[in-house]
């Protein structure tokens, strides 16, 4: 399953640049914990359809969000990722 950043601060062609895919829901969670600095509570992850992207050509795309973690505050639902399937198919392993 391919992934990109989900970001208003960098073009969509910049994220596309970053697009990395994952076989598995423990690959997901270990790139997450490791290229976000551990903010997000990977156990929290959510997957919600957001329909096509015609932009890049992904028939069904999928926000990412979970909980954030700042100091005693937590924001749940924070966007992280999009990717082109719903993580929950995905094999634990």
């Amino acid at each position: 399953m391919k992934f990109r950043p989900a970001t208003s601060m960098i073009s969509i062609d910049e994220a596309m640049k970053q697009v990395v895919e994952f076989k598995t829901m423990k690959e997901l969670k270990e790139f997450i914990k490791k290229n976000y600095l551990g903010i997000f509570d990977v156990n929290t992850l959510k997957c919600v359809s957001w329909g096509e992207d015609k932009r890049i050509g992904w028939k069904e795309t999928y926000l990412i969000t979970a909980d954030l973690k700042s100091g005693k505050d937590c924001y749940p639902n924070s966007a992280i990722l999009f990717s082109d399937g719903d993580i929950f198919k995905l094999p634990e392993e």
